[in-house]
Formats: structure tokens, sequence, C-alpha cells
């Protein structure tokens, strides 16, 4: 006879975690955590030269965390084809800066942030 599973989610501190309960046929619960999202993750966008940046939850289908704006005030850094071209501050979870580029091509524009799910995007000029 199999066991039963019963499947949660909880935070601790920047990470989300799956929580599974695993019930023997004896009746010993065993309890499995494993990392499943880092809490905040950066959303870019870019339109007419300038980079918009989001912290939002992760998307986790039937939690609580459906991917709403974290009013957090973070620092992100914003790279540009691998070049760090400086840091932009998120008041209340939204950021922008203005990104020109001279030459045509295609650019790599990513943004990391200390415990953050980092965010990249292509943009072609």
């Amino acid at each position: 006879m199999g066991g039963v599973r019963l499947m949660n989610y909880e935070r601790i501190e920047h990470e989300i975690l799956s929580v599974e309960e695993v019930i023997g046929a004896s009746g010993k619960v065993h309890v499995v955590r494993k990392g499943v999202a880092l809490y905040g993750n950066l959303s870019i966008s870019y339109d007419s030269g300038t980079l918009f940046v989001e912290l939002r939850e992760p998307v986790i289908e039937g939690t609580q965390w459906q991917g709403g704006i974290i009013a957090d005030n973070r620092v992100v850094h914003v790279f540009v084809n691998d070049q760090d071209c400086g840091e932009l501050e998120l008041i209340n979870g939204v950021g922008s800066i203005p990104i020109e580029f001279t030459v045509v091509g295609t650019y790599i524009i990513r943004v990391e942030s200390a415990l953050c799910q980092s965010a990249e995007i292509e943009v072609t000029i």
C-alpha cells in the first residue's frame, strides 16, 4: 500500500520551498523541503530608450504568490552585453533608467540584485 502525499509551500527568508509530507504505510510522517524559487523575481521591459524594472513575486499555481509587485526598495545592477552599466534604485518595487543605443544592432540587457532571480531581455535597434 502506497503512502499519502500532501504538498504545501512556505517562504523562508528570500526562498520559496515546496514542503511535502510523505505519510508511509506505517503512519510515520517524513517532511521533505525543496527549493522552488527565489521570492523576488526581476521583470524587465524596454521601450523608446527606457528600461523598466519591476520586483515581482514568482508565479506558483495554487499559492498566494502570483506575480504581484513587491513594494520593496532595493538596488539592481544593469548590464548591457555583459558590461556593467551602473545601478538603478527601485522604489516600492519599480524603477526605470534611460538606455540609448547609438549603433544599430542586437543587445542583451540583464538586471541582477542580491537574493532575486535575475532577468534578461534582447533588444534589437
